[in-house]
């Protein structure tokens, strides 16, 4: 058998050198949006007048020009029945409620009597680009008895 040669845990290994690194810069959030491409911007688009728009998209939202009270149903009343009546009404570019639905309703007849209200009254219209326009809003009707 051979011998082989081990070396001797005696003997120091001499150390290897690494190159020193060179400093790099950090960089900094303004150098990072710099790089950054140009967010493209979306070509402006008309608002003919009628369109429907979102309530959030509009630069005027619709007003409420003339309230009619509701009429209290009178069960209701002698019931002493009371509650809120939420609506989502359609108002049109001319400023009339062209649909009226119920979000949230009230018992005795309270909710048709806020809807036939409703259908009655009269809006300033929504605008958008200075032109008038159709968007949802939502009208809470209370009724105290």
């Amino acid at each position: 058998m051979k011998s082989r040669a081990i070396p001797s845990p005696a003997a120091p290994i001499p150390p290897t050198e690494l190159p020193a690194a060179a400093p790099t810069a950090v960089p900094t959030a303004a150098a990072i949006e710099a790089e950054k491409p140009p967010t493209p911007v979306p070509a402006p688009t008309r608002v003919r007048e009628g369109s429907l728009v979102a309530l959030e998209d509009v630069e005027t939202p619709p007003r409420i020009a003339t309230i009619i009270k509701p009429a209290y149903p009178p069960l209701a009343l002698r019931a002493r029945i009371g509650g809120i009546v939420v609506l989502r009404v359609l108002v049109s570019e001319k400023g009339a409620p062209l649909e009226v639905e119920v979000l949230r309703g009230a018992r005795a007849g309270l909710s048709e009597a806020a809807v036939e209200a409703v259908k009655r009254w009269t809006f300033a219209p929504a605008s958008k680009s200075g032109v008038a326009v159709r968007t949802w809003m939502t009208v809470p009707i209370p009724f105290e008895p």
